[in-house]
């Protein structure tokens, strides 16, 4: 009886919900934006890098919507704060390794890709 009525729920909470994501696409990369936010900030906290995993999370999100440039600004100031507020050279050298190179890599990655759209925009009809 319960299960039939949470997916009656859950079937009736779809139905009111496409109209909204169908005329605002981004509503998907929210819950993206969460779990960027959620994972950078649990790494800072316990003073470390973040996951590599968040590269694919990063991914997903510059191929859904170009709100992903606020994630790897977010994630540039973090790594600005952990390489600041690190007690030592040693601490620091090793946050640098795990926060900035990490997201250097990450940014670089889709920064060619808007470089390459901007000056090839021919290359989107030979894929065709």
């Amino acid at each position: 009886m319960v299960k039939v009525l949470l997916s009656r729920l859950v079937a009736l909470a779809v139905i009111l919900v496409i109209p909204h994501v169908l005329a605002r696409p981004h509503v998907f990369t929210l819950p993206i934006l969460v779990a960027w936010v959620a994972a950078l900030v649990q790494a800072r906290s316990e003073d470390r890098a973040p996951a590599p995993w968040l590269a694919l999370l990063m991914a997903l999100w510059a191929n859904l919507h170009g709100g992903y440039v606020f994630g790897l600004g977010l994630a540039g100031l973090l790594a600005g704060e952990a390489v600041l507020l690190a007690p030592d050279w040693r601490s620091r050298r090793r946050a640098v390794r795990g926060w900035a190179l990490r997201e250097l890599s990450r940014a670089h990655h889709s920064l060619e890709d808007i470089f390459v759209h901007i000056t090839r925009p021919d290359r989107e009809e030979e894929t065709r």
